[in-house]
């Protein structure tokens, strides 16, 4: 059930990556579907490729829409409500290069907010808060339905 309430899971599959992050309409709602696939730190072959991470979502004051590290507004600072939403995971491979393949537009209400240490930040900008759920609907996937 959608509400605004913090959606947290501690729940987690193997070592995980993002690879794609997805945008779908709805009738009544947006999806933002987050891909990651199984990744071993040292490198060995798991058996199985896609893994689940941790999450953390929920709204957060404008003063902490802020990038990971640096502390800089994210790109939709403007908007009234924030809806942080953080993995434990990572979006590096082992020599420091991107693991995400697809991502949603620039112009998208859906902004990347950092990737440090194994947690990946994005943040939702609306014109208030709205309903959202969080939902690990398999193969390596967390789909994040937001109330339109």
């Amino acid at each position: 059930m959608a509400d605004t309430q913090p959606d947290v899971s501690s729940e987690t599959d193997g070592y995980t990556s993002l690879v794609l992050v997805r945008k779908g309409f709805h009738e009544g709602y947006v999806r933002y579907v987050f891909q990651f696939r199984y990744a071993d730190p040292e490198g060995h072959q798991p058996g199985k490729e896609w893994g689940r991470p941790a999450w953390d979502a929920r709204y957060v004051p404008a003063s902490e829409a802020v990038q990971d590290g640096s502390g800089i507004p994210v790109s939709n600072a403007g908007a009234k409500a924030h809806l942080r939403i953080s993995f434990k995971a990572n979006m590096r491979d082992n020599d420091g290069d991107s693991t995400i393949q697809d991502s949603v537009s620039l112009d998208d209400p859906l902004v990347f907010g950092g990737d440090f240490e194994g947690h990946i930040l994005w943040y939702f900008g609306a014109d208030a808060e709205r309903p959202f759920r969080v939902e690990y609907v398999g193969d390596g996937r967390v789909a994040v339905d937001i109330v339109t």
